[in-house]
């Protein structure tokens, strides 16, 4: 089975935000949400990095209470691992297994097209 099956199943929609996104607006996103991290794109299309709910606890231990007003630029992770439509699920989860990650943004032709997660 392909991560595109998966896509094509479960939908395409990948939430988003910008790199100057205070810390704070994400929190409250993953929390509304329901989801434990966002792609960092500014276009909705280009991957920049990705902002994790682990992100945040370690943001937390660096940063204390100054971390709800930075950016998302910088405590994201970048580069993002990405991998494609094309390649098996057994792959990508060897993968996440491998980089010890929970998101993978799955990219096409340099553009966002879904999320494993």
């Amino acid at each position: 089975m392909s991560v595109a099956l998966i896509l094509k199943a479960k939908g395409a929609h990948v939430e988003t935000t910008r790199p100057d996104t205070t810390l704070y607006a994400v929190v409250w996103d993953l929390k509304v949400k329901a989801i434990g991290a966002l792609v960092v794109s500014e276009d909705h299309a280009r991957v920049l990095g990705l902002i994790s709910e682990r992100d945040i606890v370690r943001g937390l231990t660096e940063h204390g209470t100054k971390l709800p007003s930075s950016p998302v630029s910088q405590l994201m992770t970048s580069p993002v691992v990405t991998r494609t439509p094309r390649e098996s699920i057994t792959a990508v989860m060897a993968c996440m297994t491998r980089h010890r990650v929970r998101h993978l943004p799955v990219v096409e032709g340099g553009k966002l097209c879904g999320i494993c997660e």
